[in-house]
């Protein structure tokens, strides 16, 4: 007996949906459902989660570091508080010298 197997071809990505270091923030209101606010970099994006689409993207022109935490306020869910954080290079071919 032959098995058939269907075969998925890969349509369209979200690109960078966030970083490592950043937490996720879900906006599961009924105001707005499926959306997610995330750190991507020096930026902050907000995914339309069920489309996979990118609706809001936020930056802070004078700083060039890494966002590494995303609040959501409590009195007012349209203000998020975003704190940064610039890690220093370290280069792995030069360890331990100086």
């Amino acid at each position: 007996m032959v098995n058939s197997y269907n075969k998925y071809g890969l349509s369209q990505t979200f690109g960078l949906v966030n970083s490592a270091l950043s937490n996720v923030l879900s906006l599961s209101s009924s105001a707005v459902p499926g959306q997610a606010v995330v750190g991507a970099n020096e930026h902050v994006l907000v995914w339309d989660v069920k489309k996979g689409e990118l609706l809001h993207k936020w930056a802070d022109p004078s700083s060039d570091a890494q966002v590494t935490a995303i609040a959501n306020g409590l009195a007012d869910g349209d203000i998020f508080a975003v704190g940064y954080a610039s890690l220093p290079f370290i280069d792995p071919t030069h360890e331990g010298q100086t």
